[in-house]
């Protein structure tokens, strides 16, 4: 006992996770018993009776890496604006999906009149982008035309939205002469 006192005060345990801790030995080993209380307690892991293969102290946990974007096969690209043309002659009603800059995706949906082209933007911000890989759902908003995945496809996705499931159709976009990713959707 008077040891195991001298052991812990060399490492600056407090007398209350000393006696608590000799409580909670019911294994085969002291070291193995002690261990996850030690962690819980004080936040270090121990080293026991000597056999400390390394000094420095033991890795945080790492938080669970972001699901990684699909296409990571496509190189980052300098980032660019997100731009969508209306190219058909009633006014649309467009779901994007998109890898921002914050490297997050995200879900954004606008109202597009015919044969307009807008830059799109959330709140006063407009989106960027570094990925060519964009995921788009659209309506028309005068008749039934609707620009949708097909369930056939492996690269198109199901995203929900407002609570409706949609499929999306995936599109690797292009640059257009000022270095924004152009997306066009035709009648």
């Amino acid at each position: 006992m008077q040891y195991l006192q001298t052991y812990f005060a060399n490492r600056r345990l407090v007398a209350p996770y000393l006696s608590a801790a000799l409580f909670l030995h019911a294994g085969p080993c002291f070291a193995d018993s002690i261990q996850p209380f030690l962690l819980a307690q004080t936040g270090q892991a121990g080293c026991y009776f000597g056999e400390c293969p390394d000094s420095s102290p033991p890795e945080a946990p790492r938080p669970p890496k972001p699901a990684e974007p699909p296409e990571t096969s496509v190189p980052a690209e300098a980032s660019g604006y997100v731009y969508v043309q209306n190219q058909c002659s009633e006014d649309i009603r467009v779901i994007v999906h998109f890898y921002s800059t914050d490297e997050d995706w995200e879900t954004g949906i606008w109202k597009i009149a015919r044969h307009a082209s807008v830059h799109l933007s959330l709140g006063a911000v407009r989106i960027k982008s570094r990925n060519r890989v964009f995921y788009y759902w659209a309506e028309s908003l005068q008749s039934n035309w609707i620009w949708a995945g097909e369930n056939s496809s492996d690269d198109d996705r199901t995203f929900v939205v407002d609570g409706e499931r949609k499929r999306f159709r995936l599109i690797r976009l292009s640059k257009n002469g000022k270095g924004d990713w152009n997306l066009a959707v035709k009648c």
